[in-house]
């Protein structure tokens, strides 16, 4: 996560990209712990896929549900547990 966080100075890198607050990039936000995986590089080093799981720090206080979303952009949900590609989306 730190790496989609803001540089220290100057402008975004890749080892800073900018792409969140620097809250979120310490992994934790609003009662929620992120996890994000980036998917293996192709042949040109480019990674076209991730995970990112947003888990709730302290069920029931934090939060109630456990959230998952990847390169296609779908949010999706579990009551019970770590949330992926299987669980119901939001809204849908």
């Amino acid at each position: 996560m730190s790496t989609l966080g803001p540089p220290t100075s100057g402008n975004p890198t890749a080892s800073a990209a900018g792409l969140i607050d620097s809250v979120l990039a310490g992994g934790t936000k609003s009662g929620y712990s992120f996890v994000y995986a980036a998917g293996t590089a192709d042949s040109t080093g480019r990674i076209n896929s991730y995970t990112l799981n947003p888990n709730p720090i302290t069920v029931g206080t934090a939060g109630q549900n456990y959230y998952y979303t990847d390169q296609s952009a779908v949010i999706r949900q579990n009551t019970t547990g770590s949330a992926g590609s299987g669980d119901s989306p939001i809204g849908g």
